[in-house]
């Protein structure tokens, strides 16, 4: 399965702006949480093009290895993701 894309291993960006809900999932690499290139360049346009009030990030794998090690995984993408978000000047206050 490497290199393929896994539905159920994705993180799911909700974020609200200018009072309109939008959502946005980047899907990760089977067990890496390293967000794919064409994700980094969609999120940032999304900052860049939006004034965002609210965001909601929700981090999920499969169901492949341990609780703890999925909780980890899912963490360390949801984290990623946020720190994406603070790095292009989404407070974290948001």
């Amino acid at each position: 399965m490497k290199g393929l894309w896994v539905i159920l291993s994705m993180i799911l960006f909700h974020f609200y702006a200018h009072a309109q809900e939008m959502s946005y999932t980047v899907l990760f690499e089977y067990d890496k949480f390293d967000i794919p290139d064409s994700s980094l360049i969609r999120i940032i346009k999304i900052i860049n093009n939006h004034k965002i009030d609210r965001v909601l990030l929700a981090g999920h794998c499969d169901n492949i290895g341990s609780k703890e090690y999925n909780y980890t995984l899912s963490d360390n993408r949801a984290n990623e993701v946020k720190k994406l978000l603070i790095q292009n000047g989404i407070s974290q206050k948001v």
